[in-house]
């Protein structure tokens, strides 16, 4: 059986797959996200421009999640999640959710980010760091000691300078001659 064939029949695990990654369409992304928590996100689409915000609440705590993602056409611009810890017994889930709906429209490892925003909890900073595709910003919201808000911003693709004409031309062909 041939190798895509063999994809197909037999895809990778539950766990292993964003079902979001691969599918352009945004309101279909945002119902992705919100599988991870609530059951109805709100999304909304005027002239290109589109917008989906879910948020997460959790058993047993007061603290808050929300997510924020926009863009136009079926591009990604803007990802943005929230984090309320208001009595911080939901952090673990909180940040699991916020990892997973990320890796929803990028090419993350979930338990990495989740890493990186746990740390730069526990210290009480704000952080910046490369990830791969771009950058995370992680910054406390002014004032507030437990309240988080976390970008991530795509880094630009640099498009190379053109090459410039070397004036060397192929005048025949680079073929064995043919006997």
């Amino acid at each position: 059986m041939p190798l895509d064939q063999r994809l197909l029949a037999e895809p990778a695990p539950q766990g292993e797959r964003s079902a979001g990654l691969f599918d352009n369409d945004p309101q279909r992304r945002c119902r992705s996200i919100a599988q991870l928590g609530r059951p109805d996100p709100d999304f909304a689409s005027v002239a290109g421009d589109w917008t989906c915000l879910v948020e997460f609440h959790y058993p047993n705590s007061e603290d808050v999640l929300f997510l924020q993602v926009r863009g136009r056409g079926t591009s990604q611009g803007h990802f943005r999640a929230k984090l309320n810890l208001l009595d911080a017994r939901g952090l673990e889930p909180m940040l699991t959710q916020m990892a997973k709906a990320l890796q929803i429209s990028e090419p993350v490892d979930p338990v990495y980010v989740a890493r990186l925003v746990r740390r730069a909890v526990d210290q009480g900073r704000d952080a910046e760091m490369a990830l791969g595709f771009g950058r995370i910003r992680i910054e406390r919201e002014s004032g507030e000691e437990r309240r988080y808000n976390i970008f991530i911003q795509r880094d630009t693709p640099r498009r190379a300078p053109p090459t410039p004409d070397s004036g060397f031309r192929l005048t025949q062909s680079l073929r064995q001659p043919a006997e």
